[in-house]
């Protein structure tokens, strides 16, 4: 699935303590308040040669977040830290399940599939980071079931906006 910048967000990342944005996007959509704009900035963004691999995947999140909320989902919590590891994103899906969204950006296929990269260590590590952040205080709200999706992005060679695929329930 090819995403396009024709729909805006339904809300747009506005910077509060469990949804502000990381230090490399923060610049970028900070100033602009017309959607369709920021996924403009955050595509260009992406293109930039040079990236490193810290900005590239910051920037992925960054835009993996707005395409999220865009098509209802509701972003609770960024860039979560424990002992286990980070979660990118946790949001609640437009039917009230809670989602673990771990977020993989590629500029190209030579080291394989952005999903592929979420192996089966990788997906321990985040089932644990996963419970631990159920069990903390203040994490205690109506969801129907939890899952962990896969939001894999491609960013091409183009100045095209990227190509994202959800893989909902991926492990």
């Amino acid at each position: 699935m090819t995403d396009s910048i024709l729909t805006p967000a339904a809300s747009l990342l506005s910077p509060t303590p469990s949804n502000a944005p990381s230090a490399a996007d923060a610049s970028i959509i900070s100033s602009v308040s017309n959607p369709f704009e920021r996924f403009n900035r955050l595509t260009a963004a992406l293109h930039e040669p040079g990236l490193t691999p810290k900005r590239l995947g910051a920037l992925g999140e960054a835009y993996g977040v707005l395409w999220l909320e865009r098509r209802g989902w509701r972003v609770v919590d960024r860039n979560w830290h424990s002992r286990y590891g980070e979660l990118d994103i946790i949001a609640l899906t437009p039917d009230d399940r809670l989602s673990f969204v771990e977020v993989k950006t590629r500029r190209n296929a030579s080291f394989g599939s952005p999903q592929s990269a979420v192996n089966a260590h990788k997906q321990t590590t985040l089932r644990r980071a996963g419970i631990q952040w159920l069990q903390e205080r203040g994490h205690d709200f109506p969801h129907v079931s939890t899952r962990f999706d896969v939001l894999a992005i491609t960013v091409h060679g183009s100045r095209r906006a990227p190509e994202v695929h959800l893989i909902p329930g991926a492990f």
